[in-house]
């Protein structure tokens, strides 16, 4: 099969197979043309069959543009028998029907149960593959001749993702170092409160001190002043000092006299 761009400008494609008198199935070769158009537009083109040097049947096509998939960062998770596979693109049914797509996942199938321009559908297998040379088994499809590799399927419990650990390693190194400011401020909020009391205690302490350093002096001034009273006195002369009658009740009783 030969594609037969502007100019004349050809593309040549592999041999086609035939596989009866009426049956023939040809691999469509590159689109002629500039390469920054391949497979990004739809384009019509003419092509004819080369049967040992002579061109024959020659007519149009539309070519659409290449399909193409997401690759997944992450081995996608299923849960067997449950989930169904979901993998986005571009152009997926623009010249393929579900009969022209394989997908399988290591290497088993997954029936195709939908398919859409940017996504299509399958039910992966209900016991997990053998995954070859990788942690996981391999997502491919096939579309006609082009063969993608998608990404990988996990049928283990979905673990904590590298960004998601990340996020909660500093998460709780943030929140212990919180933990250490309280911490250490409550500590010299307490000190401070302690070296206060401590400093209050001693004040009162020598308070005390000096009140009874002045209460000691006062009573050894009152004991010499009583000591030079009664040394005056008479021997025998009692030391206590007595009023009279009426100078008691009159200090004392407040009672007046006439």
């Amino acid at each position: 099969m030969v594609f037969v761009g502007l100019g004349d400008e050809k593309s040549y494609g592999s041999t086609c197979s035939v596989f009866d008198d009426q049956l023939m199935k040809c691999a469509t070769p590159p689109v002629p043309g500039r390469d920054s158009d391949k497979g990004q537009m739809e384009r019509i083109t003419e092509y004819v069959f080369d049967f040992d040097g002579a061109e024959l049947h020659r007519s149009r096509i539309k070519v659409m543009p290449s399909p193409s998939f997401e690759l997944l960062t992450d081995p996608r998770f299923v849960r067997p028998g449950e989930d169904f596979l979901t993998l986005n693109g571009n152009h997926l049914n623009l010249a393929a029907t579900e009969r022209d797509i394989t997908v399988t996942v290591g290497g088993e199938p997954c029936p195709l149960t939908a398919l859409a321009n940017k996504v299509l559908t399958c039910q992966p297998p209900v016991r997990k593959p053998a995954a070859v040379g990788k942690l996981n088994p391999e997502i491919v499809v096939s579309v006609g001749n082009a063969t993608f590799s998608v990404g990988e399927v996990s049928y283990d419990s979905p673990g904590v993702s590298s960004s998601l650990f990340l996020i909660i390693s500093i998460f709780i190194m943030v929140m212990i170092g919180l933990i250490v400011c309280l911490i250490v401020l409550y500590r010299r909020k307490t000190n401070s409160h302690q070296r206060q009391m401590k400093y209050l205690k001693t004040q009162m302490d020598t308070i005390e001190m000096k009140v009874a350093t002045e209460c000691k002096e006062a009573f050894a001034e009152l004991q010499t002043s009583l000591n030079q009273y009664t040394a005056d006195l008479p021997l025998g002369t009692p030391t206590a000092p007595f009023l009279e009658y009426k100078d008691y009740c009159a200090r004392d009783l407040l009672i007046f006299p006439d």
